[in-house]
């Protein structure tokens, strides 16, 4: 039995949320961005990025998809089929189309590769990018080497050798 989503937020922890909240949630569950989503609820985009990683939002984001026919074995499936996706290809046979074609079915590598993309940032594979402002000091280590016109390693350079 699917139910609405206001049906959805008495008695789950929607409840707990704030009218924002749940109105930010309902819009993501709907199918809208986060932006789309932030706009509707009248919050800005800043605070919706950091209200969705709450744990109570997460666990009603998850309890409106699960309610919703959305569950993890439903998107789980629904992955691996991603996962495996393939397509028609139509090939001509001979030197022209009358000759006919053959359909091929191929790995649609496109669809695989965001399938993957997906995954590995649902899992937490990539690191996030850190933006760098301005000066900063990085220690570096590094080791000089003196060699003769020859190529040949020469004594390290001391107080006691002159300077070119």
């Amino acid at each position: 039995m699917k139910r609405k989503a206001s049906q959805l937020c008495r008695d789950t922890s929607m409840a707990k949320l704030t009218t924002k909240q749940r109105r930010l949630i309902k819009g993501i569950a709907g199918g809208m961005t986060q932006r789309a989503a932030a706009n509707a609820a009248g919050i800005s985009e800043e605070y919706a990025s950091r209200v969705v990683k709450k744990g109570q939002v997460l666990e009603a984001l998850g309890e409106l998809m699960e309610r919703s026919g959305l569950g993890d074995m439903t998107l789980l499936t629904k992955h691996a089929e991603l996962l495996e996706a393939t397509k028609v290809i139509a090939v001509v046979v001979g030197k022209n189309v009358a000759g006919g074609s053959v359909d091929l079915i191929v790995p649609d590598y496109a669809v695989q590769a965001k399938a993957l993309d997906r995954a590995y940032r649902l899992r937490g594979f990539y690191q996030k990018q850190a933006e760098h402002c301005g000066l900063t000091s990085v220690p570096v280590d590094f080791r000089v080497t003196f060699v003769d016109p020859k190529g040949q390693p020469a004594p390290e350079a001391g107080p006691d050798m002159e300077e070119v």
